[in-house]
């Protein structure tokens, strides 16, 4: 231990000794003592009981909190800003953590539409899937059905999270969903 830490530690401890062996600062309760090493501790001889609070019906999550008090009106001043376009890319500097809030104030309602409408279109092709469904191998079919599935996953976690922002998760999520689109595009046109 370096000297000057050394003496800052045995200084430490001299006050806090003082402080006990006088009960300075500390909540003195009579009783009985307890010796240790020449240090003299003094132990409380009663419990004093504290009532119990009664249970307080709030939502108490500080994530929610922001997200609702701070990050989420963020995004709607923007959006209020410029429905139609937005206030563009990167405009809202901060988290929004709800891209679909992050969407309408940084590319405004016809940004929000084209990319509804993107899905719409994958959705369409999707549901082409259940009536070929026999051609599909076991493989083929559970590679669709699961991108399916994590696009639906996607569309609930983008309500707490600016997942769609995040490169390292967008890169892997539109390979995965353009080449599901891709298998079920080439087993339709073998009919």
């Amino acid at each position: 231990m370096s000297s000057g830490l050394d003496a800052r530690f045995s200084q430490a401890i001299k006050v806090i000794y003082e402080h006990i062996k006088t009960g300075e600062g500390f909540s003195y309760v009579p009783g009985f003592v307890v010796r240790a090493d020449e240090v003299t501790f003094t132990v409380r001889d009663s419990v004093v009981a504290s009532p119990t609070p009664a249970p307080v019906k709030a939502l108490n999550d500080v994530s929610i909190a922001i997200r609702l008090n701070v990050e989420w009106p963020r995004a709607i001043r923007a959006f209020v800003k410029n429905p139609i376009l937005g206030t563009g890319y990167s405009s809202i500097d901060l988290a929004t953590d709800n891209d679909y809030l992050r969407m309408l104030g940084e590319i405004g309602l016809l940004g929000f539409a084209a990319f509804v409408l993107i899905f719409l279109n994958i959705g369409k092709t999707f549901l082409k899937t259940f009536s070929i469904k026999e051609k599909l191998g076991d493989i083929e079919k559970s590679y669709v059905f699961g991108v399916m599935g994590g696009v639906i996953g996607t569309f609930a976690t983008a309500f707490l999270i600016d997942l769609f922002e995040a490169s390292k998760f967008a890169i892997i999520f539109w390979l995965l969903l353009g080449s599901a689109v891709n298998l079920t595009k080439s087993k339709l046109n073998e009919e």
